[in-house]
């Protein structure tokens, strides 16, 4: 079953939705429609994997002479976690019921489990406190994580010539636990105040249960022949319950949020659509940063209880249409985040002995740009899709970057800097994707695909840029019958040329104490270069 609608409009951040409708456009003219189909449908997964490391290293030289992050003997050629073990399970169920007065109910449940295992911080120091040297075996702590995440979401459609309407509930519960324990004994500081941890004990272990109740609903209006309207609304309660199973700390805060979306289709002609779009959206507080005093069993971090919300403003305007046989869609955006939660002392911010830090509404971004797309068919047996962005991503409002420039491993003393009207880290102004599909045969596929992103900063100080870079990539993929069932192989390299260049690139301080910020104190993660992957997939 599905629900078709002329256009598709932006979602905005945070557990905002909109009805998941499909989006088509068919000659110019908004058709509603509901499927004449229903079924009950299962479907499961399990994988499980060990992975060694991410891969990331600790500064440009490192990543230039060790991308794999393989120990060389150098300490700071250790990755700052390894030996993941993971195990991953999806299971859902889903029903769906079309009625004879052109309404449909769909129900779907599911199951979404994650058990993670994993070794973190390189251990730099001794029993006593005082730095020593260590191998790639020696890590200080044992990470367990378990995630359950279950929901049951159900939705009622209807509609007629001139409207569509939609009813829905969303209700979630997900258990977050965590532990660690010590994989040796160590002590953080030769000071006396630090204590010590010793080996086999639980240094933390703490359950969260998330629920979530989410009432939402829709309305679609034809007003006349060229002119619709839609309406959205959502209203989310939030429970976050906290147990420090090592204390029997229990903690506790809810939250009741509505968010909403209006938008507009205006049909120039046959094959022209003008539509604009205005929603809103929220992403509530953790409870480590509601509670961060509490639940951290390190650093000078306070708590707040009172945090409110991180909301945002999304706009939207543009068109999109056929030019002679091309499909296109334009149009200029403009996100606005206010009550941002970040740090007193800002995202990475750190403490000191003397300094104290809470999570606070205290920071303000804006994310603004222009989006293209286009597809159309070269020949009969050749097709392109273009997708370009163009995007300026700016801090409107962040005070107090600090950073820790004096050099001096044993001691923390923060600088603090006005970065408002900074780059946002990691946005390139400019991405663009171009994928081609040429069919060789009815049943074989050939599909390049060519990525170019343009640099950025690495940093919130905006001295540390990364270089822009252009990839191909290379699919084919073959689709057959095995007897009844749909049967596809498909094979792809990724970075087909073996360029050398960043997956991730951040800091947020003087990763190697020099007193200077530099790209020496970057963490990075090497892209692996030229990467073969091959598979199948059959459905039944």
């Amino acid at each position: 079953m599905s629900f078709h609608v002329q256009g598709s409009e932006r979602k905005a951040d945070g557990y905002y939705e909109d009805s998941e409708y499909s989006a088509k456009y068919f000659n110019g003219k908004i058709q509603y429609y509901i499927d004449d189909t229903s079924d009950i449908s299962f479907g499961t997964e399990y994988s499980k994997r060990k992975k060694d490391s991410h891969g990331t290293v600790g500064g440009a030289t490192e990543a230039a002479t060790n991308p794999e992050s393989i120990f060389d003997g150098d300490m700071d050629s250790r990755d700052y976690t390894r030996m993941y073990d993971v195990e991953l399970l999806k299971a859902f169920a889903t029903y769906s019921k079309d009625f004879e007065n052109n309404s449909n109910l769909l129900v779907n449940g599911y199951v979404y489990t994650d058990d993670t295992y994993y070794w973190s911080s390189p251990q730099t120091r001794g029993a006593t406190g005082a730095l020593g040297t260590y191998t790639d075996e020696d890590y200080t702590t044992n990470n367990f994580y378990e995630q359950t995440q279950a929901g049951l979401k159900t939705e009622y459609r209807t509609s007629s010539e001139s409207f569509a309407t939609l009813l829905g509930l969303d209700l979630r519960d997900n258990v977050y636990k965590n532990k660690t324990t010590n994989r040796v004994t160590y002590k953080t500081s030769t000071a006396g105040w630090a204590p010590i941890y010793y080996e086999g004990d639980t240094k933390s272990q703490d359950k969260t249960n998330e629920n979530v109740y989410a009432i939402y609903g829709e309305y679609k209006h034809q007003l006349n022949d060229k002119l619709s309207a839609t309406l959205n609304l959502r209203y989310d309660t939030i429970k976050l319950d906290y147990l420090n199973q090592l204390t029997d700390l229990k903690l506790k805060k809810d939250f009741n949020v509505y968010s909403y979306r209006v938008g507009t289709n205006y049909d120039l002609n046959d094959k022209q659509t003008l539509f604009a779009n205005y929603s809103t959206g929220f992403r509530a507080p953790t409870i480590s940063q509601l509670f961060a005093g509490d639940v951290s069993a390190w650093g000078n971090t306070e708590s707040n209880p009172d945090l409110k919300e991180e909301q945002s403003r999304n706009y939207e305007i543009g068109t999109r249409g056929y030019l002679n046989t091309m499909f296109y869609e334009a149009s200029i955006f403009r996100l606005d985040r206010k009550e941002f939660i970040m740090k007193t002392s800002g995202n990475y911010g750190g403490s000191t002995s003397t300094f104290t830090d809470m999570w606070d509404n205290i920071g303000g971004a804006r994310h603004e740009g222009i989006e293209l797309a286009l597809n159309d068919n070269i020949t009969k047996d050749l097709s392109y899709n273009i997708a370009y962005t163009y995007l300026r991503a700016k801090y409107t409002d962040y005070k107090n970057f600090a950073i820790d420039l004096d050099g001096n491993p044993d001691t923390t003393t923060l600088s603090f800097f006005d970065v408002t009207g900074n780059y946002i880290p990691r946005t390139p102004k400019h991405t663009l994707n171009v994928l081609f599909d040429y069919k060789i045969t009815p049943k074989l596929t050939l599909s390049p695909e060519i990525n170019y992103k343009a640099s950025y900063f690495a940093d919130d100080l905006n001295q540390i840029k990364i270089d822009n870079v252009t990839t191909l990539n290379l699919l084919a993929t073959y689709k057959t019958k095995l007897n009844s069932y749909d049967l596809t192989l498909f094979a792809r390299v990724d970075n087909v040329f073996d360029k050398f260049y960043y997956n991730t690139a951040r800091s947020s301080g003087d990763r190697n104490d020099d007193g200077a910020f530099n790209a020496e104190d970057l963490s990075i993660t090497v892209n692996e270069g030229r990467k073969y992957t091959a598979g199948l997939a059959l459905k039944f």
